[in-house]
């Protein structure tokens, strides 16, 4: 049912018609609302409709016209709901004619069909995509981040269970949950983050797979990040999971990117782990056990130099024991075809030692002392990825992020990152 409700308050019988109908769409506190005569035009509602796509914003505890005013300073805004009952306002984008849907208790009003002069300032402003004006000090406007420019990303393996449909708020979250014969992994929301861009804050796993023993358990689709593994039943931790790389489903071990994490540590610090999973870390000895231990596992290792070539090695079988063994490096199955060649096997069957547990073959200093790292020395290196951060071509040996059979003895590596996947 359409109401055309331009008046104008002389005409007493219009006036009577519209309040009338207000009664329907106004909150009871909503003195300008309740008292259209105040007003020279109303827009055009369309009572028990409403539109549930391509919501910019929901904005609670309003009222009718400051809903319209929302709409008006909202960059991409053609038109609002409004739900009296709820004192709820959508604040929404253009769709194809004959997709509202209808729902009892709401209204629905294209802006065009009300004056602009509820926009003040912010008349024709041009505020970009994801963006509201606002009056700033000098009189004028400004422009600021409000909404989530682009539409929420597909979530597989699970469905909206908000009310009136998604919408794109700074800082607010769609609640979902996840299909059946699927298990919720982390929390069920969608959150337009303050930086208006998505971030989904769970991912649905089958029941099956449930709980992940490691980042090949979780769907690729989820895409790289940081999620909670259970390699056993008595061990959870969160790991990086890298997604893209090789199909995806690797367990990163290991990541060098500039410096900014010394590596130079004791013993208990590479058993425990340390840094930052979404930056440079070393995961500890001891989870890389818990998780290796449980099956056959493959070693891939990216490597990178600051003249931005890049080269990988990859092993069919790697292993270390736990700490009775001194995490002793269990090695073989080199593949041919990796780009950087083999600077690991020459370290199969070493213990990890580190500047406090000398662990190494060779019967002079402690190899880690030496050089400054941490690694399964024999006497001393073929590599050295957990070496100080220096910057590529050295006048000193062996020194810095090594591996020998791409760049040599002389130079540091920028960037190096180990990955573990299950076979």
């Amino acid at each position: 049912m359409d109401f055309s409700l331009a008046f104008y308050p002389v005409i007493l019988m219009d006036l009577t018609f519209v309040w009338a109908f207000l009664e329907d769409v106004c909150d009871q506190n909503d003195y300008e609302c309740q008292h259209p005569y105040d007003i020279t035009v109303m827009g055009h509602l369309q009572h028990r409709k409403c539109q549930q796509t391509n919501i910019l914003r929901r904005i609670r505890h309003t009222t009718l016209l400051t809903c319209v005013q929302e709409c008006f300073i909202t960059s991409q805004c053609t038109a609002i709901n409004y739900r009296k009952n709820w004192s709820l306002c959508d604040v929404v984008g253009e769709i194809a004619d004959g997709e509202l849907v209808e729902e009892d208790g709401c209204s629905f009003s294209k802006i065009s069909t009300w004056p602009n002069s509820f926009a003040g300032v912010c008349t024709n402003h041009n505020c970009a995509a994801g963006q509201k004006c606002v009056k700033d000090d000098n009189g004028g406007y400004t422009c600021m981040t409000a909404y989530c420019d682009d539409l929420l990303p597909d979530i597989y393996d699970a469905m909206s269970i908000e009310t009136f449909g998604l919408y794109r708020n700074l800082g607010t979250g769609n609640k979902f949950k996840c299909n059946d014969g699927f298990a919720l992994v982390g929390r069920p929301f969608a959150v337009c983050t303050d930086y208006g861009k998505w971030k989904i804050l769970f991912y649905c796993i089958e029941q099956a797979l449930y709980p992940p023993h490691d980042c090949a358990d979780i769907p690729r689709r989820c895409g790289s990040g940081v999620y909670t593994i259970h390699p056993t039943t008595s061990a959870k931790f969160d790991v990086y999971c890298e997604m893209e790389t090789d199909n995806g489903g690797w367990t990163v071990i290991q990541r060098r990117l500039d410096g900014s994490t010394d590596f130079y540590r004791g013993w208990t610090a590479y058993q425990d782990g340390f840094g930052n999973l979404t930056h440079e870390f070393w995961l500890g000895n001891a989870k890389i056990h818990k998780i290796v231990s449980t099956g056959d596992y493959q070693l891939r290792i990216d490597l990178k130099d600051f003249e931005g070539n890049s080269a990988w090695a990859k092993y069919t079988r790697f292993y270390i024991g736990d700490v009775t063994t001194n995490y002793e490096l269990e090695l073989s199955g080199y593949v041919a075809s990796s780009t950087a060649g083999d600077s690991l096997t020459y370290h199969n069957g070493n213990m990890f030692s580190t500047h406090d547990r000398d662990n190494d073959k060779y019967t002079g200093d402690n190899c880690a002392v030496i050089y400054k790292g941490a690694w399964w020395y024999q006497i001393c290196h073929y590599s050295n990825l957990n070496g100080p951060y220096l910057p590529g071509e050295m006048g000193s040996y062996a020194d810095g992020i090594i591996w020998t059979t791409w760049k040599g003895y002389y130079y540091s590596l920028k960037s190096t990152k180990l990955m573990i996947k299950k076979l």
